[in-house]
């Protein structure tokens, strides 16, 4: 459990295979970024992180963060996750509180 009722999963796929070459400083930066940016902006619910196989030729591996959060409206909205810019984060996460579930994608590639 993470700080303010935060729960993280992982999936990585059966498929994805156990060494990958590439740049570790850089698949571990994506990562720490991916989750950092999830957990900046979620108060409350849970971040899902999955990483499967590409089906593009010139990827290797594809990677998702999904954040839910719980607010007061019915409305679900589905939106890319964008880094903030022009506003303090917290004034736009009081702002998304007005929904009941909000997903913010964020993805990456790693390239062969």
């Amino acid at each position: 459990m993470l700080a303010g009722e935060i729960k993280l999963a992982v999936f990585v796929s059966d498929k994805v295979p156990d060494i990958v070459m590439g740049d570790p400083g850089r698949f571990r930066q994506i990562i720490t970024n991916l989750v950092g940016n999830s957990v900046k902006f979620t108060e409350q619910g849970h971040i899902f992180v999955k990483v499967h196989l590409a089906e593009n030729i010139n990827t290797t591996m594809n990677g998702k963060s999904e954040t839910y959060l719980n607010g007061g409206s019915d409305d679900v909205v589905h939106s890319q996750f964008k880094t903030l810019s022009g506003c303090e984060a917290a004034d736009e996460r009081n702002s998304w509180d007005n929904f009941k579930h909000l997903i913010a994608d964020e993805e990456f590639c790693l390239k062969k």
